[in-house]
């Protein structure tokens, strides 16, 4: 697996900073529904090479709410916290399918930047992006009904899954928008009575994909 691939600033490094960047990355694999960081949370640099990867985190009350997702050559920079000193937060990794992924020791990716000004503009433009992804889960909070919240989640797995047949259980749901299992099945049978889904043991299909996000939009 080719390091420079995954850091658009490869060019700008000198040959020293290279070769610490190709020795340093570990390819790692981990089987579906695994932790990516099980023992600890700051284990550097995560890059997916293959599979998808889901961010999130849990509430005081052990509640999951995922934060975004990882797909091939995404690259995550909150699983080395701790190369933010004064943030203090616990993100966690889970394969949703088998996958695997450079990783990069945070010291070494910390060296980097500090001593590669493209590394740190780099650094700088993937935290916006990732902030931004987290304003916008913030604003669905304050701005959706859950119901609504339920409808965004389902469009999203059924672009990343290419189709309108998905794979989920009602468990899964809640995991993913901060809920219980009982208000998941009670919002997906408003849906359905809407005509927007058709609900079967361990699946849920899109029956009608644009009048969802017009819901979604408008609220229905």
């Amino acid at each position: 697996m080719q390091v420079a691939q995954f850091f658009p600033f490869w060019q700008d490094l000198t040959a020293g900073q290279r070769d610490a960047l190709q020795q340093a990355a570990q390819l790692q694999r981990c089987a579906a529904k695994s932790r990516l960081n099980a023992k600890e949370s700051c284990v550097g640099l995560v890059a997916v090479v293959s599979g998808r990867v889901r961010v999130y985190t849990t509430s005081r009350q052990g509640r999951e709410v995922t934060l975004f997702r990882l797909l091939a050559y995404d690259m995550c920079l909150f699983s080395a916290s701790c190369l933010f000193r004064s943030a203090s937060f616990e993100i966690m990794l889970e394969a949703q399918e088998d996958t695997e992924f450079l990783l990069i020791p945070a010291p070494v990716y910390d060296k980097l930047r500090r001593e590669n000004l493209a590394a740190a503009n780099y650094t700088a433009e993937l935290l916006a992006q990732r902030v931004s992804d987290l304003m916008e889960i913030m604003e669905q909070w304050m701005n959706q009904s859950l119901a609504q919240r339920i409808g965004s989640f389902l469009l999203e797995e059924a672009e990343l899954s290419a189709g309108g047949e998905l794979a989920l259980t009602h468990e899964e749901i809640a995991h993913h928008i901060g809920t219980a299992r009982e208000v998941v099945s009670r919002q997906l049978k408003l849906l359905s009575a809407e005509g927007l889904v058709r609900v079967t043991r361990g699946k849920i299909i899109l029956s009608d994909a644009d009048a969802m996000r017009r819901f979604c939009e408008e609220g229905g």
